[in-house]
């Protein structure tokens, strides 16, 4: 098993998978194949380019199954009872052989007319996952408690274990604790001390909060250097561009929440807080609170465009965002 196809029509598109018949293997060889479409009550077959014998020849089949007809050198998908069939017993009109069967739901066929072109070939169809995303029409605090919403329910879905949270002063760190308690692990990600060289106030975490923080059991990194205002040449008197804000640039196209998103994660990575190449959860703000939280690929910075594309970043999903921006000069 293993070997899987996809089914096409107009108005269907199935994955089957190939069992370890000799029939199986000689139908693999021969795709793609491309017919037209007979019914036979719930049945489909079409005759393929293939004369093979009888193998463990099936008088009853199951919804779902495929079978060779060799009479009619035919490729048959059993999706209902024929009309022989009898009770919930489906009968072809011969003995087939069964060589595979649908993925998921058979009855999809049902919609397809007799002289359909069907299409068989390799390669199964991707795989999708609907989840909802949460859009704001700006940016800001005002977000915060539909942005844990969001975080709260993507956990449901399973697959994070890690949720990395920029916040100065650990007010809304200590949110997000206190909603997310036992779904996931927290890092509060507070300010860096060259914030000092901008003429600001460092530390910044508050006390009350820090203790908080503390209570809930969250770790916290306050000491961490930011990761795109790090550059030798970040105060130099040369003017260039820099790699670090090139990307700090880019990242701002999608807001300022969705830099500081990615930023706080690469800072948990250097400081060992999060196992590298693990899919976590960054979540930003645009100057206070949250609105932006993304499932992405946690990695070093100096791993950002690494030559192994394993270890590269990558935003696998938005799971919240603001859709006007917030520009920092």
């Amino acid at each position: 098993m293993g070997r899987k196809i996809r089914i096409r029509t107009s108005l269907v598109d199935a994955a089957a998978e190939l069992n370890d018949t000799k029939t199986a293997e000689a139908i693999w060889e021969a795709l793609p194949i491309k017919g037209r479409v007979n019914l036979w009550g719930e049945e489909i077959y079409f005759p393929i380019p293939l004369s093979l014998e009888l193998e463990a020849g099936q008088e009853l089949v199951s919804i779902g199954d495929l079978g060779y007809w060799p009479q009619g050198s035919a490729f048959c998908i059993f999706f209902g009872p024929t009309p022989i069939s009898r009770g919930d017993k489906i009968r072809p009109a011969s003995p087939v052989t069964v060589f595979g069967k649908v993925i998921g739901d058979a009855g999809l066929f049902k919609q397809v007319a007799s002289g359909t072109e069907i299409t068989i070939e390799r390669g199964a169809i991707a795989e999708m996952v609907k989840r909802q995303v949460y859009y704001f029409d700006e940016p800001g605090e005002g977000n915060t408690q539909l942005v844990i919403e969001s975080v709260s329910q993507r956990l449901e879905a399973g697959g994070i274990k890690e949720v990395i949270v920029a916040s100065t002063s650990g007010e809304t760190a200590v949110k997000f604790a206190r909603n997310l308690k036992g779904k996931a692990g927290l890092i509060c990600v507070s300010e860096a001390p060259y914030r000092r060289e901008w003429g600001e106030e460092w530390p910044c975490l508050k006390q009350e909060f820090r203790q908080a923080l503390e209570r809930l059991g969250v770790a916290i990194i306050d000491r961490a250097p930011y990761v795109f205002n790090n550059s030798v040449l970040e105060a130099a008197r040369w003017s260039g561009a820099l790699p670090e804000r090139l990307v700090k640039e880019t990242l701002y196209c999608f807001g300022q929440g969705m830099k500081v998103a990615v930023e706080v994660v690469l800072n948990a990575v250097s400081c060992g807080y999060v196992t590298p190449c693990e899919d976590v959860i960054g979540v930003g703000g645009s100057g206070k609170g949250a609105d932006t939280a993304i499932v992405l690929r946690a990695t070093y910075p100096a791993c950002l465009f690494d030559k192994d594309p394993a270890k590269r970043l990558e935003i696998k999903e938005i799971i919240a965002m603001p859709t006007s921006k917030k520009w920092w000069e």
